[in-house]
């Protein structure tokens, strides 16, 4: 079977760019553009990397957690831990 990464790569990063969408405007946060595409790159990056066979540690639900937080911190920043709580459960869900 012929698997096409950079396909994978591109719908991976529209999906995250979608969710991250969806969180700003739920949570009516100010968001730039490119913190979101850059957030979304790396999850796209993470996808492509889960294809490497000895990369698979990269399948642990802490990997995956740790990811999502970045993924938002990247997108969002910080802004104080009850925020960022609350755009993580949104983002997960």
């Amino acid at each position: 079977m012929i698997v096409y990464i950079d396909i994978i790569f591109l719908v991976n990063v529209a999906i995250d760019g979608a969710l991250l969408w969806a969180t700003a405007r739920t949570r009516k946060l100010d968001y730039r553009l490119w913190r979101m595409a850059l957030s979304s790159a790396i999850g796209g990056l993470y996808v492509v990397l889960l294809f490497f066979p000895g990369l698979s540690f990269l399948y642990t639900f802490g990997v995956k957690l740790l990811l999502s937080l970045l993924m938002l911190l990247t997108a969002f920043g910080f802004g104080g831990c009850s925020i960022f709580c609350a755009m993580w459960v949104l983002f997960m869900l």
